[in-house]
């Protein structure tokens, strides 16, 4: 029986579902991609030389060998790969950009491929081909992941009890500098551990207006597009039904990010791990890690925002 009288917990207000009704909700990303190599038993595991060290947590975690691929300036392999027996490739879906790509890489790898689908939380299940995505990275919870595959992974595992939402409270509090520490602190604390979601974020995350969150992300980009496409060394097709995660502006220079900070416009780097690793071969890579400014085009900005941050960057670039 729930306690009745005393004082008011925090108000959550309960939705239909979470988009990703179907899938199986884990802790993190992290978690889904253990989950999936524990099934899958893999020889060896191709992964993209430009991605973050969580990749590679679960890897290392089943004792399960891989390999680095370089990828291009269009965010494709820069070189044919040949699957030997039990091996698997790896491939993010960029930005949420990359859907016919994918679907090219199923064509030619089949049930080999495996999508990371971190930066496409709005595509969902692949029939043939298991792909996972993170909750965390597209709103503010504190955890959460979902895994499809083509056919289900028995899992019973407890419910993650241990988070942190202080961050997002901060956050939203408006207090920048606090919110970023605790944030750096908390995202140290997350691993590759097999957990559902927590109940927290699994409510949270059922009363989201998803529809909404969508339409404001590709209006967003779409502003972005029509004012940096003539200059974006990236090129790609967009369709409106694609879902991004930022706008992707590659330049042919390192841009000079003062002048954003002191507008208090604070931009990601994807990814710093890319820098650290120092191995020869991937000089494409690094240039990605450094060229690329991603644009922040997510569900909490209006017209206003946007028009302010294209005129901050034109600025900056000039």
């Amino acid at each position: 029986m729930k306690p009745i009288g005393g004082f008011l917990e925090l108000e959550i207000f309960d939705g239909n579902q979470p988009f990703h009704h179907d899938a199986l909700a884990l802790y993190t990303a992290r978690a889904c991609f253990n989950l999936t190599l524990q099934h899958l038993k893999p020889s060896r595991v191709f992964i993209p030389y430009f991605t973050c060290n969580s990749v590679i947590e679960p890897l290392t975690a089943n004792k399960i060998p891989y390999t680095f691929y370089g990828i291009n300036s269009q965010f494709e392999l820069s070189s044919n790969l040949s699957l030997g027996e039990g091996e698997y490739l790896l491939y993010i879906n960029y930005w949420g950009l990359k859907n016919s790509y994918v679907e090219y890489l199923i064509k030619k790898y089949h049930s080999r491929l495996i999508v990371d689908s971190t930066q496409a939380f709005f595509v969902q299940r692949y029939p043939k081909n298991f792909s996972f995505n993170s909750a965390r990275k597209i709103f503010g919870v504190p955890d959460g992941g979902y895994l499809y595959g083509p056919e289900p992974i028995p899992f019973d595992g407890e419910r993650n009890a241990v988070f942190h939402y202080d961050h997002l409270i901060q956050r939203w509090l408006g207090n920048q500098q606090r919110s970023y520490e605790l944030f750096v602190a908390y995202e140290k604390t997350l691993n590759c551990d097999l957990k559902r979601i927590s109940l927290f974020s699994e409510t949270i995350l059922s009363g989201i207006n998803y529809e909404r969150a969508m339409n404001a992300r590709i209006n967003n980009f779409s502003r972005c597009h029509e004012a940096f496409e003539g200059i974006n060394l990236f090129r790609f097709d967009w369709h409106r039904q694609e879902v991004p995660f930022i706008y992707p502006l590659l330049l042919d220079h390192e841009l000079n990010k003062t002048k954003l900070y002191t507008s208090n416009i604070f931009l990601s780097v994807f990814w710093n791990d890319v820098l650290e690793r120092h191995l020869p071969g991937f000089e494409t890579d690094v240039f990605l890690t450094t060229h690329l400014v991603p644009l922040p085009i997510d569900h909490r900005y209006n017209e206003e925002h946007i028009c302010f941050l294209i005129k901050t960057i034109k600025e900056s670039i000039a």
